[in-house]
């Protein structure tokens, strides 16, 4: 029986969205190591190694001895050590590597003095590496000013592969005033802007109802407004296995995502799932959000922090079923031909059998 090649996947946190898609692979054996799931929404069934620290991430490799190695996002100070060991590792062993990196904020912006330590750290990772994966635009400008070589960039959703389109699928068109928010109740994905828009909007359209899936820091502001405003049903932590269900009763998804000094959005995926179901998006002109929901491809995008141009174009959507429909018609279409998590997977899956060869 011929071996297929080992890849050590490693990753810090990990929800079920960005592991389940791991079985798509076929021609190579892939061991995700993490050392934490916060939002517990997968069943393990021992599909993860978990591990403490960078000494016991290389302890678990020596044992694994994988033929290609992916080390953690590189441009993160907190994740820095767990990087840093599996380079060790790599460098050791004479082991290939795949950098992946979706950092989007200028370094300059988002470490202020640290940025140059954080940028040597990465540019000994990159220029090790046999290929350098960038989810955006923002991840890519980052590696190079790192010293990546441009000619082993590549851009692929990994980590982030997708969708998986036979369980996000569209349902009956929905006629109902029904938003949804599903995020982090934070400031940066700007839930308090959304949550000034559907107030003002419930003046006149008292029959729009709001579903906020979700907990993290705002979660008391949250509640103080939704009380206030009315017509709001806080659902806390949504398991994603039941995130198809919420999005097919919805009429239009709200993702008003603000960029911070700290954090941009990277990638989305709330709306990327929102798309395979074929609702549409209102989403902002923020980080990586018109790369991965581009006008056209079933999302309307508005400035960030603007409650007003947020309400205009909810209430724009409400009012217009066929714009409605058409737009979840291409949503789904786009993420059929860009989202697809099984051909996303089969890319990344062709990238790591080159390096290891």
């Amino acid at each position: 029986m011929i071996r297929r090649p080992v890849l050590a996947m490693v990753s810090t946190d990990v929800r079920r969205d960005l592991v389940d898609p791991l079985r798509f692979f076929r021609r190579i054996a892939v061991v995700h190591f993490a050392r934490r799931s916060t939002y517990r929404d997968f069943d393990d069934s021992g599909a993860l190694r978990w591990y403490r620290t960078p000494a016991d991430l290389i302890r678990h490799l020596l044992a694994l001895q994988p033929d290609v190695v992916q080390p953690p996002e590189p441009i993160a100070g907190r994740l820095l050590p767990y990087t840093l060991a599996a380079l060790l590792y790599c460098q050791r062993t004479g082991t290939p590597l795949v950098a992946v990196t979706f950092e989007n904020r200028p370094w300059e912006r988002k470490f202020g003095r640290l940025a140059p330590v954080i940028r040597a750290a990465a540019g000994l990772l990159f220029r090790e590496a046999r290929a350098v994966v960038v989810l955006n635009e923002g991840a890519r400008r980052n590696a190079l000013a790192a010293g990546a070589d441009p000619a082993r960039l590549r851009r692929l959703l990994w980590g982030a592969w997708g969708v998986d389109l036979a369980e996000f699928s569209p349902g009956a068109p929905v006629d109902t005033p029904q938003l949804l928010f599903a995020g982090r109740l934070h400031e940066e994905k700007g839930i308090t802007d959304l949550l000034d828009a559907f107030a003002a909007m419930r003046v006149s359209r008292p029959d729009v109802r709001l579903t906020i899936a979700g907990d993290g820091p705002a979660r008391s502001e949250v509640q103080r407004r939704a009380a206030a405003s009315g017509g709001v049903e806080l659902r806390g932590v949504v398991p994603n296995r039941f995130l198809p269900a919420l999005l097919r009763e919805s009429a239009i998804v709200v993702s008003p995502s603000r960029t911070t000094p700290k954090w941009e959005e990277q990638v989305g995926m709330t709306n990327l799932q929102a798309l395979a179901c074929g609702v549409p998006v209102i989403a902002t002109w923020s980080g990586a959000i018109p790369e991965y929901t581009p006008l056209g491809a079933g999302a309307l995008l508005v400035p960030e922090r603007d409650p007003a141009a947020l309400e205009d174009a909810i209430c724009r959507l409400l009012d217009n079923a066929p714009l409605r429909r058409e737009l979840g018609a291409l949503g789904r279409r786009f993420a059929e031909r860009e989202y697809d998590a099984e051909r996303n997977v089969r890319r990344a899956e062709a990238l790591v059998l080159a390096v290891a060869r």
